[in-house]
């Protein structure tokens, strides 16, 4: 690609913009995961538009507390803009790859895996165009300091997050977890947070042929994203709004 990846205030700017030219009066902006950044950036960027935010899954605050170097990403955006990158989209936009990963790595409950699901995901990822959306973020453009806009943001922020992640939930595990009572490690510091990596990305699409079945691995680093306490996870949130003083978010 020629083109940069974009990165969250760029997004930012066209919600906003479809608030003000299309919608016509203030929203509430709804973002999910590491789209929760755009969801922020927008409300920062005009705080008239967007009358509230709630963030769906955001990634921990350790994950939103580091500023990834132009140089880190362009590393990274160079493979996935490349001929190899179009080949994992590809690969990775198949049902099977879909169906395992998120067993694996997304739902608390696997059999929440339906057909349903995956044709919303499969019919996202038909235009093989929208990978430059998804590998933007993939090459980390969200990884900024965001604790100084969490500091001063003062629109109304809902945070929900799940107590569980990951098809080994249901047995007391889950993404970043250990095995049945085991306690979950302690979230790592911010500058351990981001182990995005060449090998680390491949490995992600790492599949196991048996007949036509294909399997994705279990991806460690949406447990790092994700932050390995739920709870510890929202009470960061709440210290950080507002410098501690907006309300306790709740846990669903």
């Amino acid at each position: 690609w020629e083109e940069p990846p974009r990165t969250p205030r760029e997004w930012a700017e066209q919600v906003v913009a479809y608030i003000t030219e299309e919608v016509g009066e203030p929203c509430v902006v709804v973002g999910q995961s590491n789209l929760c950044t755009v969801a922020l950036e927008a409300a920062a960027l005009d705080p008239e538009a967007v009358k509230g935010v709630v963030l769906l899954g955001p990634p921990a605050v350790e994950a939103l507390s580091l500023d990834k170097s132009p140089e880190a990403i362009a590393k990274v955006w160079r493979i996935v803009g490349s001929p190899v990158g179009a080949a994992l989209f590809r690969f990775a936009r198949r049902k099977p790859f879909l169906a395992s990963f998120s067993k694996k790595n997304l739902f608390a409950n696997p059999a929440l895996v339906d057909d349903d699901y995956l044709d919303v995901c499969a019919a996202g990822a038909a235009d093989a165009a929208t990978r430059h959306a998804v590998f933007s973020f993939v090459a980390g453009t969200w990884r900024q300091d965001y604790r100084p806009l969490l500091a001063a943001l003062a629109t109304p922020t809902l945070v929900l997050s799940g107590s569980d992640v990951g098809a080994a939930a249901a047995a007391g595990g889950g993404v970043g977890r250990g095995e049945e009572g085991q306690t979950p490690p302690a979230p790592p510091a911010a500058e351990g947070v981001d182990r995005t990596s060449i090998r680390g990305l491949l490995r992600w699409f790492a599949v196991w042929r048996s007949g036509r079945e294909q399997e994705a691995g279990s991806f460690a680093q949406v447990g790092r994203d994700l932050g390995l306490d739920p709870e510890a996870k929202l009470r960061d949130y709440q210290a950080s709004h507002l410098g501690g003083t907006s309300p306790v978010p709740r846990l669903y």
